[in-house]
């Protein structure tokens, strides 16, 4: 009834998925605090698509000791700071 056009139309496919989301609204993208050899690029809430190819040179660039000062932000560890301060 809301769309009275689609009323004689059937649906042919849909799609459902998992959009990973943060408490603080920004992604994570770092090492992993207690895993000193994993990184992680995630929670980037359905724009990952566009974020990817950012998100590996970052990643790369930090393994590699380039400046990483954007990813500060990002950092997993901010959420263990901000339990510290709670």
């Amino acid at each position: 009834d809301i769309y009275p056009v689609l009323k004689n139309r059937r649906v042919i496919r849909t799609f459902t998925g998992v959009r990973a989301a943060v408490a603080d609204g920004l992604p994570i993208v770092g090492l992993m605090p207690q895993h000193r050899r994993t990184w992680i690029a995630s929670g980037f809430e359905g724009d990952g698509i566009c974020l990817s190819a950012w998100a590996g040179r970052a990643v790369c660039d930090a393994i590699f000791d380039k400046p990483k000062s954007v990813l500060d932000v990002f950092s997993p560890n901010r959420f263990q700071e901000m339990s510290e301060v709670v």
